[in-house]
């Protein structure tokens, strides 16, 4: 368990995490992105706060905090998101792996109290039902932690006419590689349960998110196929808003640009991260690009100076969906 604070000492969070683990838990650590996300996330906040206690237009902001409604993509322990749900109407926490999620609600349950159950669960406050809708029959709020594979997202984030024919290839697949299938479920139970349907979405959480603000993402890649699958399930998360409301959902990413050694090239270079950068760009380029912002005033103080001074000089940037 580690607490995290202020410059002035007051407690943000606390969060249960791991400090290694095996690669298909690497959702139980806390990565260095996820310092400078919720560093970004209070500072963006406490001007928005500002600009709001003095009667200034905070709506008008490239990247609404206050009352928006947040989706954070690989949230692992959930440091990110939880700081945001202090100034979000709503937060979903989403991830993948029934260890991950289970640690992901019990550290959303710990801080705020306030959390949503996953759908079926009894747990949450007990002002709350299951679908985490006071009894009072007022608006859903807090946080829900929901599972979302990249390389798999649902098929309700497509378009319709993209939805049969992803429902007719799922169908040919699982009659093909009935066996395989059933002995991925057996595995998937073995570390931790059956996640998708604990952790599932329900209607209300899709109608939710057709009112979606804002993407958050905290070092999501490590790898060019999970670069092309966190960039294709953020671009269906932001359509998906756009197609149902209108709105302009914004993808706001914090990663270290980590520098190797490669052979091929024979150089020191950072190819996951370029090869990030090209991804990013091409989608924004389709997705309305707006305005760069600096992160020149956050801080990461539990980074070294040299990872501190890499990451100033990558700015923030958002994307809105057209």
């Amino acid at each position: 368990m580690t607490a995290f604070h202020t410059a002035d000492g007051a407690e943000v969070v606390s969060v249960a995490h791991a400090l290694a683990t095996p690669l298909r838990s690497v959702g139980l650590q806390v990565w260095r992105g996820a310092l400078l996300l919720a560093d970004y996330v209070l500072h963006l906040a406490s001007q928005q706060r500002s600009q709001h206690g003095s009667g200034g237009a905070f709506c008008a902001a490239p990247l609404r905090l206050l009352c928006c409604t947040a989706l954070e993509l690989g949230a692992g322990s959930g440091l990110a998101g939880l700081v945001l749900s202090a100034f979000a109407r709503r937060v979903y926490l989403t991830d993948t792996g029934g260890e991950v999620l289970a640690n992901c609600q019990l550290n959303a349950q710990r801080h705020l109290h306030r959390a949503a159950p996953p759908p079926g669960s009894s747990g949450g406050d007990a002002s709350r039902g299951a679908s985490g809708r006071d009894r009072s029959g007022g608006d859903r709020s807090g946080v829900c932690v929901r599972q979302l594979d990249w390389l798999d997202p649902p098929d309700w984030l497509l378009p319709p006419e993209q939805q049969e024919q992803a429902q007719q290839q799922e169908q040919q697949q699982q009659r093909g590689q009935g066996l395989a299938l059933e002995l991925a479920k057996q595995q998937e139970q073995q570390r931790g349960g059956d996640a998708g349907g604990t952790y599932g979405w329900s209607q209300a959480d899709r109608q939710e998110l057709q009112q979606v603000d804002l993407l958050l993402a905290a070092d999501p890649v490590y790898e060019d196929v999970l670069t092309e699958s966190f960039m294709r399930s953020a671009t269906l998360l932001m359509r998906y808003a756009g197609r149902h409301s209108g709105r302009r959902a914004r993808l706001l990413v914090a990663l270290e640009r980590r520098v190797v050694f490669t052979i091929v090239e024979q150089r020191a270079a950072a190819p996951v991260y370029d090869y990030w950068r090209t991804r990013f760009e091409a989608e924004g380029s389709r997705l309305a690009p707006l305005a760069a912002a600096s992160s020149g005033a956050v801080l990461a103080a539990l980074l070294g100076a040299k990872q501190q001074q890499r990451l100033r000089r990558l700015p923030f940037r958002w994307w809105g969906a057209a």
